[in-house]
């Protein structure tokens, strides 16, 4: 009991602190200032010849773009196999009998 009456105090003192003023950190500028544009990186690996970018950073870049993609059809496949999905829709189905 007396570590929950510790952390209960801890937790109404923690909440009740002044938060640093944020928006005095950042100028005027960069609060009017527009959304940076999101490129495909196809476009901006051709364009890396032209700019001062090595062609190891280039290739390094590459790389990481394709673990992001492999990453992103990771997270579209489904979570369950069918048998799992059935098991557990049937589990569900006699919960709410």
């Amino acid at each position: 009991m007396t570590r929950a009456a510790l952390f209960l105090c801890v937790a109404l003192v923690s909440g009740c602190t002044d938060f640093p003023d944020l928006d005095a950190a950042v100028g005027d500028s960069a609060k009017n200032a527009a959304y940076p544009r999101v490129l495909p990186i196809e476009g901006v690996l051709e364009n890396a010849a032209q700019t001062n970018i090595s062609e190891e950073t280039g290739q390094a870049l590459a790389d990481r773009a394709a673990a992001l993609r492999q990453k992103a059809r990771a997270l579209t496949r489904p979570i369950l196999t069918r048998a799992e999905r059935r098991r557990l829709t049937a589990a569900v189905e006699r919960h709410q009998q």
